[in-house]
């Protein structure tokens, strides 16, 4: 029965049935898989001075088309890197979201991007041991403090989160720090949390402030539907605060983390959801003496 593939490769189709060249294409298909040729066949090496098929990495008939204008040695594929530009586009892309850089100002704080440059003076505060007596992680621990915040720093890039500095708006003084972390644009929700502040501006309405910036930029900018908080479940005092600003308690996860001493961590929710957004406005408002 005649073939029904015409030209030169009718004649490449029966160098194949020949055994010739598909032995080699064999084992270099075998050697880049991470295998070893077939046994079966034999490996009949092509000479080194026939051209080869861009594609299928074989020889070609003397007379085909792609000999023709492939007389040169295909030249191996070359890496095009990606443009500094269009790295930054995609970056901006995914935390567009969030712009960057931003800053949320106060009547008394300043919360400001952290970037690389900032961590010596944000661990300098995080060094009282006071500030990790009831928490799971101790950042005073530089083998702790450091490696979580260049993560977040990467994390923003990927608009998984956004660190934040905790200033001083008078004197620019770095006095602690929070984030914004667990960001879900398509469900249109964001989690406020890893938020510690120097002991000496415990009880002075600080972290009052900082959670009615977030919370505003979070509802009356970002446009969410919910904002969820977390605490150790034994923790009083950062309990106490989650519910001093309003934030509804949803309940207690059990067993729902592993602490770095080994031991399970139960974790209580609460939230602030868009329809209670306006009660929680004012209520932080009063607290505050901004109404």
């Amino acid at each position: 029965m005649p073939s029904t593939i015409a030209g030169p490769w009718r004649r490449t189709s029966s160098m194949w049935r020949a055994g010739q060249g598909w032995g080699e294409m064999s084992a270099r298909n075998a050697r880049g898989m991470g295998g070893v040729p077939c046994p079966s066949r034999a490996v009949v090496p092509a000479p080194a001075s026939a051209p080869r098929c861009p594609r299928l990495a074989m020889p070609l008939p003397a007379g085909s088309p792609s000999n023709r204008l492939n007389r040169d040695a295909v030249k191996p594929a070359i890496a095009c890197p990606i443009p500094r530009h269009s790295l930054d586009h995609m970056a901006t892309m995914l935390t567009s979201w969030i712009q960057h850089p931003l800053v949320l100002k106060g009547s008394r704080v300043e919360l400001r991007p952290v970037e690389e440059e900032h961590l010596d003076a944000l661990f300098d505060v995080g060094r009282d041991r006071e500030l990790w007596r009831l928490t799971s992680v101790d950042y005073s621990d530089p083998a702790i403090f450091y490696p979580n915040f260049r993560t977040a720093l990467r994390d923003r890039d990927l608009g998984k989160a956004y660190p934040f500095l905790v200033c001083l708006r008078d004197s620019g003084q770095i006095i602690g720090t929070t984030r914004l972390l667990d960001i879900h644009r398509d469900d249109q929700k964001v989690e406020i949390g890893v938020t510690w502040i120097a002991s000496e501006f415990w009880g002075t309405g600080i972290n009052t402030e900082c959670k009615q910036l977030l919370l505003a930029f979070c509802f009356d900018t970002l446009g969410v539907g919910r904002v969820q908080f977390r605490a150790k479940a034994d923790n009083a005092r950062s309990r106490r605060a989650l519910e001093n600003i309003g934030a509804t308690f949803e309940g207690i996860l059990r067993k729902d983390k592993i602490e770095p001493n080994g031991k399970p961590r139960n974790t209580a929710f609460y939230s602030v959801v868009s329809e209670e957004w306006p009660s929680v406005k004012a209520l932080l408002a009063h607290r505050l003496g901004t109404s």
